[in-house]
């Protein structure tokens, strides 16, 4: 467990979508990023993941500041999100003062940072407004680019001032829904080497290898139109092997949304159909999840929860 003098008071109760492990993984990675030049955080919500980077920041000695971007945009699935994690970290009777929504989103998050605050520099808008002008950068930590165009553009934006020997954490790496930043990040397979899966959590962490030129992070080098049947089961097989054993099971959950998404819904469902058959108690909650409360994916990918047992 992380100790540091530098973490604000109730640092460890922020309502987040990462695990207490992925937030002790990016202070260290803040904390040991001898590099030099900026941090990069892509997504913070209310800043759970920001005040462990802030702090790792801070403990290192190493002037340099935080970039921090977000919409800071309150969705509505925002608030069963908190409920949900207050009930599953705090315990239910937890209360410390109301819920942020919309008209709190953002002052929430600064808030939660406290003096760290005065480390971040805070880029407040659309992934499509994403530009970087200040310098190199040591460490990137991305969470809101999770579809081809997002990813590409975040690629695009950012490296071409991250040097090699310098990491990258991606969270929902791991996220089957998220499956189309595997299939990304793969494609980078000349420019980064894999690290580590973080469990309990989502998060993979690269290294660069060297910069990628402009040429390999377009939307027309992700298509998804350049991968076969063979390629995905091998490619997330691999990557399976990788990742803590407690990742797996989920993370393989990914090639079957990916070959529905590329016309091979029946191979989707042969894939899934193993998984359930090896790993239900593991991939069921999730999957239930996701029938119950995001009605857009049940419909996209229809003859997968077809699968579902009743």
């Amino acid at each position: 467990m992380i100790t540091s003098q530098s973490l604000p008071p109730g640092a460890d109760a922020i309502p987040a979508m990462t695990t207490t492990a992925e937030r002790e993984a990016y202070y260290l990675l803040a904390r040991y990023a001898t590099q030099p030049g900026s941090i990069v955080e892509m997504g913070a919500w209310l800043g759970a993941s920001t005040a462990y980077i802030a702090a790792g920041i801070k403990d290192s000695g190493i002037a340099r500041k935080l970039h921090v971007y977000d919409r800071w945009v309150w969705d509505p699935s925002h608030a069963r999100k908190v409920k949900a994690w207050v009930k599953d970290h705090l315990g239910a009777g937890y209360r410390d003062g109301p819920m942020p929504d919309a008209a709190t989103m953002f002052g929430t998050f600064k808030a939660n940072l406290g003096p760290l605050l005065d480390l971040c520099e805070i880029h407040r808008g659309e992934n499509s407004q994403v530009f970087w002008r200040s310098g190199p950068i040591a460490l990137l930590v991305m969470d809101a680019p999770k579809r081809r165009r997002e990813i590409a553009r975040a690629l695009g934006t950012f490296g071409p001032s991250i040097a090699a020997g310098c990491k990258m954490a991606w969270q929902d790496f791991a996220h089957f829904p998220s499956y189309e930043i595997v299939a990304c990040l793969h494609r980078l397979s000349d420019w980064i080497a894999f690290d580590e899966g973080i469990a309990p959590g989502t998060t993979a962490v690269f290294t660069i290898k060297k910069p990628w030129p402009t040429s390999a992070v377009t939307e027309a080098a992700f298509s998804p139109s350049a991968w076969t049947h063979d390629e995905i089961l091998s490619v997330w097989e691999v990557y399976a092997r990788k990742l803590p054993e407690a990742m797996r099971a989920r993370f393989r959950c990914g090639a079957a949304l990916f070959l529905c998404d590329i016309g091979m819904p029946t191979e989707g469902r042969a894939v899934l159909r193993q998984i359930l058959a090896d790993s239900a108690p593991e991939v069921l909650p999730k999957w239930r999840y996701l029938a119950e409360h995001r009605s857009n994916l049940a419909t996209r990918y229809a003859p997968l929860f077809e699968e579902l047992p009743a």
